[in-house]
């Protein structure tokens, strides 16, 4: 039904009162500093806005007078040109009127695709299992020690107001979607590790059973099996499902924009189109390495629709790409309004050039790149029987090789995954750190696990009539990876969750703190032990308050860093601590680390 003329007057005249009101907010920021600053004052309680500060306005005012202009020029002009303005309007609002109905039809469809699907017992055992025994191992690795990166993700960034979360991107430590996770937990349970860790944890669980969909869709069953066991129980997972960090929340994003572009790829159907631009986008604001996984998915739909591998409801491979163009800009779109906040209080720079995604020179980034490459290799390959690693490394290989008899798809995504990333790491040459490459774990267990059970397909005939030999072997397979898994994690429970060092210099210094003493100590036991203080009691004050008072130092040293009480009291030196070196002397030892006192005078 098409918008009246007088509910389209209306629409045109909110939309232009809020151009030019917005506009006119904008175009305050020509003003000096000096006099935009006591009007600032007034929209605080205090009558003192502390957060806009000269270095903001700064950075912000470019941004918003060219803002202001052209809202004020857009307002100015649909005022002047209220006919053909309204009428642009009544085309718009009809157009998007007609996108909505037919993205919530197009959503019922998905709805009731849903409803009639009907998996065997095979596919609902198989679920539930992975995800049990994915939460199982690790739950069973919570409460192993907090790391630097973490801690200070937390301290940093989650402890924070919401408004800080979305406007401060001082370091890319803030996992923006998965930080705001973290501060939600944080407020509702508190800031036990398991309360901290809960969304990496959540997501790292929910990896294994989204796997098996994925599989199931792009290759078969058996390969669905196999591939989220080994998601559910592989210690690298582990490991980043119990770090505070936004790196799983990334990986489930990836996965659950794979199953979407599988989905697309096979139907014409809006409501998944925006569903795929919704979710990229909130892989961008977790991190910006989604354009590593987004890119690939692009590369893969985009060379699926030239082989005209498209499902029968697109009657074109135009009718295809249109859709991939509106749903890439779409992306485009959220993921900027998501990061303005963080455009106009940190700058573009915080994300764009900040120290850590800058660009290596030639000789560097040919130098660095095969021992980041390795290093990620030794990452995903920990605690894995060597011979284990080599043989999931030749399924990614059989899956191409075999590519044709395990899929239905003509382009491997494999092939679009080596096309993007060669492009991207050539274009952008980044330092790739190990665990920017997580995001592919679970797409490579899913092919590995493709190629090696590609020479089995359709293998043997029946068990007893009923079962495929080959989902039998698949099963068994998949139950012994299930199996280790749980072994793996009650060996190690009683080792991962100790308490150590750091944790237990907490604890020891709480019992002995005075009101007079002060807490002295480096990198990388400062950020975990001022988590842990708060965990067992310790006032902050006593480890970053310069100004407070005290007679009395206590010195933390970790002797695996080749620190010594001396290094750690002249680093801190510019924190004003000092110390009568004649009165210093260790009163304990825990692992690597020693703990001294002294007297200040």
């Amino acid at each position: 039904m098409r918008p009246t003329p007088k509910c389209t007057r209306i629409f045109w005249g909110l939309a232009v009162a809020l151009a030019l009101a917005a506009g006119s907010v904008c175009l305050l920021f020509f003003l000096p500093y000096d006099q935009l600053k006591p009007l600032a004052d007034h929209f605080s309680r205090h009558g003192q806005l502390a957060s806009f500060t000269l270095e903001r306005y700064i950075r912000m005012a470019s941004y918003l007078r060219a803002a202001g202009v052209l809202l004020a020029m857009v307002g100015a002009a649909a005022i002047v040109f209220h006919r053909r303005s309204q009428t642009w309007t009544a085309a718009l609002l009809g157009f998007l009127g007609f996108q909505l109905r037919a993205t919530w039809k197009d959503g019922g469809a998905i709805v009731l695709r849903i409803r009639s699907w009907r998996p065997g017992w095979q596919a609902w055992v198989t679920v539930v299992a992975v995800t049990l025994v994915a939460a199982f191992t690790r739950l069973a690795f919570v409460n192993r020690p907090f790391q630097h990166d973490e801690a200070y993700t937390f301290e940093a960034f989650a402890v924070r107001p919401f408004s800080k979360i979305i406007t401060d991107y001082s370091l890319p430590n803030n996992h923006i979607l998965h930080t705001i996770f973290v501060r939600v937990s944080y407020l509702v349970f508190g800031n036990a590790p398991l309360a901290v860790r809960l969304p990496a944890l959540l997501a790292g669980v929910l990896m294994a059973p989204l796997t098996y969909f994925v599989a199931r869709r792009l290759y078969n069953r058996n390969a669905a099996m196999v591939s989220a066991a080994l998601v559910a129980v592989a210690p690298v997972l582990i490991g980043y499902s119990t770090d505070a960090r936004g790196y799983t929340l990334l990986s489930l994003i990836t996965l659950g924009c794979f199953g979407l572009g599988i989905y697309v790829l096979n139907h014409k159907n809006r409501a998944a189109w925006l569903a795929l631009s919704v979710v990229s986008a909130l892989g961008f604001y977790t991190l910006p390495i989604m354009l590593y996984p987004y890119g690939i998915l692009m590369v893969w739909l985009f060379g699926s629709a030239l082989m005209g591998d498209q499902g029968q409801e697109y009657t074109t491979i135009w009718s295809m790409l249109r859709y991939l163009v509106i749903s890439g800009l779409l992306t485009v779109v959220l993921t900027i309004l998501l990061y303005t906040p963080i455009f106009i209080y940190s700058g573009l720079g915080s994300v764009f050039s900040n120290v850590f995604v800058g660009s290596l020179d030639w000789v560097d980034f040919r130098q660095t790149l095969p021992v980041r490459l390795l290093e990620t290799w030794q990452d995903w390959t920990f605690n894995v029987p060597e011979l284990v690693a080599y043989i999931l490394a030749a399924g990614v290989g059989l899956s191409l090789v075999f590519h044709r008899k395990i899929s239905q798809r003509r382009f491997p995504i494999q092939a679009s995954a080596l096309i993007w990333m060669t492009a991207v790491m050539l274009i952008q040459r980044p330092n790739p750190w190990a665990r920017v490459w997580l995001y592919l774990f679970a797409p490579v267990m899913i092919w590995a696990s493709a190629g090696l059970l590609a020479p089995f397909q359709g293998w043997g005939g029946r068990w007893k009539g009923k079962i495929k030999l080959d989902a039998l072997v698949s099963g068994a397979l998949a139950l012994a990876i299930l199996g280790a898994g749980v072994g793996y994690g009650i060996v190690n429970i009683p080792e991962q969750n100790a308490v150590k060092d750091i944790e237990a210099s907490a604890i020891f210094l709480s019992s002995r703190l005075q009101p007079m003493d002060r807490i002295a100590m480096d990198y990388p036991m400062d950020v975990p032990f001022w988590y842990y203080s708060q965990v067992h009691g310790i006032p902050q004050d006593a480890i970053f308050n310069v100004e407070r008072p005290y007679d009395h130092v206590y010195v933390i040293v970790n002797t695996n860093y080749s620190q010594t009480v001396l290094s750690v009291l002249a680093t801190r030196a510019k924190d004003g601590v000092t110390c009568n070196t004649a009165t210093i002397q260790k009163i304990k030892t825990i692992d690597y680390t020693e703990i001294y006192e002294c007297n200040r005078h």
